[in-house]
């Protein structure tokens, strides 16, 4: 069984011939070593998914031939992942599920006990095209730059948009118990902590916001990226793309 070839491609997907950039030909010929003829097929969210069979292979110029359209364009949901960067060697699960688990924004977010960085926004930017093209979606998360806590405060205080907050604490319940029967308005912001935990005073300020709904995800203290995958399934589950879209054939 061949490997499904599936890239994200910017520039606009049409019927006929195209060259493709030198980024995507290195990728083509040097690290999945296709050869002419083979049949790739080429995405994004405005023109949707096409079938391509490649007519010459070169690392710097691969060209190819748009043949069919097999999917329309598409935007994912609205849905926004709030969390505190962690280490280097486990953000990168995050950019990967978040992308897996239909999320629509990613908003990194310093706060008290926050001890690390997003990193690099090339590097990021190209594991979340990478999770994109292995998940079968066809829009790349955007990833926003990162906020500091009295900017979110801001943000949040300005444009109140319901958010559920995984506190694990005082009166946190079940995220079902929140979202069924589902609210007038659906909160599409999910906010994670650091691996720390918020302050007491990011707490306080959390609580009195009358559009923050604590979430408990269990009994158990999750790290950050599980706790993150946690959120994002039960609220795909309960709401989502999940609850209502059938399995793909």
């Amino acid at each position: 069984m061949h490997m499904k070839i599936r890239l994200f491609h910017v520039e606009q997907l049409t019927v006929g011939e195209h060259t493709l950039p030198e980024a995507e030909s290195h990728y083509l010929c040097r690290v999945l070593r296709v050869r002419a003829k083979s049949e790739i097929s080429l995405f994004n969210s405005r023109d949707g998914e096409w079938r391509a069979r490649i007519t010459a292979v070169h690392p710097k110029q691969t060209r190819i031939v748009l043949e069919t359209c097999l999917r329309s364009g598409e935007v994912t949901a609205e849905l926004t992942l709030i969390f505190a960067p962690i280490k280097k060697s486990r953000i990168s699960t995050i950019f990967a599920m978040a992308t897996e688990l239909g999320t629509s924004h990613i908003q990194p977010l310093t706060t008290r006990y926050t001890h690390a960085d997003v990193g690099r926004v090339e590097k990021v930017q190209r594991q979340l095209i990478e999770a994109t093209e292995q998940c079968e979606r066809l829009d790349v998360p955007a990833l926003l730059p990162t906020l500091s806590w009295a900017q979110f405060v801001a943000q949040q205080q300005e444009d109140p948009k319901p958010l559920l907050a995984c506190l694990e604490h005082g009166d946190a319940r079940p995220m079902r118990e929140i979202l069924q029967p589902c609210p007038s308005t659906i909160p599409r912001q999910i906010l994670i902590g650091p691996e720390g935990g918020f302050s007491f005073e990011e707490c306080a300020e959390l609580e009195s916001w009358t559009h923050c709904h604590s979430v408990s995800l269990g009994g158990r203290i999750l790290r950050s990226e599980t706790a993150a995958a946690a959120a994002l399934a039960q609220w795909q589950a309960l709401i989502g793309d999940a609850a209502t879209r059938p399995p793909t054939p």
